[in-house]
């Protein structure tokens, strides 16, 4: 088979491939703009499967060389991968248009699979409603922008093929910049309300505040400030994961687990370890990925329950030589 006869089988197929492109494209924004950078995104379950499946290796030079760029990549692929899967969905839906004569019939076929494999890649429907819309919106323009030229009277000398290929574009760009910034609101406003607990109400979370707050109050006085140089303690501590987004963890279902080579097993809820006697300690955290003179160092004061309270109950064996 010649390239010429190949490229014209295939010409047919890249409108449709671009619809289904820029459907997925906006799949992914108009779920951003749902729920925002949250683990609800589509992205994240993925972005988090790429880092579990990661070799240690590519793990360790991702942060000890690439350091924030390894993070962005892994979420650029995510991001990628999440784009071909609904744009597949799409393709899918599309592919029924030849079977059934209703330009109505890819835009439900993409509402649902959109939708219901959103819903089950991140377990919450209301970011698959956000992906399956923005998605939708897209092939329906690209299925009614033909008719509606030709109600219109204006020249298709062009091809409907090509028209519904730029009006997928075309939607798919203003539905991605609506996206982004509905997105990026939301995110701003989850940021916001998931600072510090509250503490109305609790005698002894006030009390750890003021503790906290006094603690703060003495380190800030006998600090210094030289030049553009930080204080004491830094006022914005550095931030390094290989994931993008955060986990929502309830305290209710966090535990703590104590196995292996000791004596007693034993599990710790939050709540057991808020009942424990706690300690202040500031403490300087540095970057290991972090090339010398860098900016990824910080000081800042740290509340918690020792470690060693915790091993001395479950009693090590003798031949225990670490913690993990």
């Amino acid at each position: 088979m010649s390239d010429g006869s190949l490229l014209e089988r295939t010409r047919p197929l890249a409108p449709s491939a671009a619809v289904a492109l820029a459907a997925g494209v906006a799949g992914v924004l108009g779920s951003f703009a749902v729920v925002g950078f949250t683990p609800g995104f589509p992205v994240a379950p993925v972005e988090s499967l790429l880092s579990r499946l990661m070799p240690g290796a590519v793990v360790t030079f991702a942060i000890t060389v690439l350091g924030d760029i390894g993070q962005k990549l892994n979420l650029a692929f995510a991001a990628a991968l999440v784009v071909t899967l609904y744009a597949s969905l799409v393709w899918v839906a599309l592919a029924f248009r030849h079977r059934i004569d209703s330009r109505l019939v890819p835009v439900l076929g993409t509402l649902t699979l959109v939708w219901v494999g959103t819903a089950v890649l991140t377990l919450n429907p209301l970011s698959g409603a956000g992906a399956a819309a923005a998605a939708a919106l897209v092939v329906a323009v690209s299925e009614f922008a033909p008719v509606v030229s030709q109600l219109t009277g204006e020249p298709t000398t062009d091809g409907n093929g090509r028209r519904r290929a730029l009006s997928a574009l075309g939607t798919a760009a203003v539905a991605g910049a609506v996206g982004t910034a509905v997105g990026r609101t939301r995110t701003e406003s989850a940021s916001a309300g998931g600072g510090s607990p509250d503490t109305e109400g609790d005698p002894g979370d006030l009390d750890l505040a003021y503790d906290v707050e006094e603690h703060l109050g003495t380190a800030m006085e006998r600090s210094f400030r030289v030049g553009d140089m930080e204080p004491a303690i830094s006022e914005d501590f550095f931030n390094v994961s290989i994931s993008s987004v955060s986990p929502t963890i309830a305290p209710a279902d966090w535990t703590l687990s104590v196995t292996g080579a000791v004596e007693e097993e034993f599990e710790l809820t939050y709540d057991d370890l808020q009942a424990m006697d706690h300690e202040h300690r500031f403490m300087t955290l540095r970057c290991v990925g972090e090339q010398l003179n860098g900016h990824k160092m910080d000081t800042a004061l740290w509340t918690g329950v020792p470690v060693a309270p915790i091993i001395e109950r479950a009693r090590p064996s003798s031949d225990c030589g670490c913690v993990m």
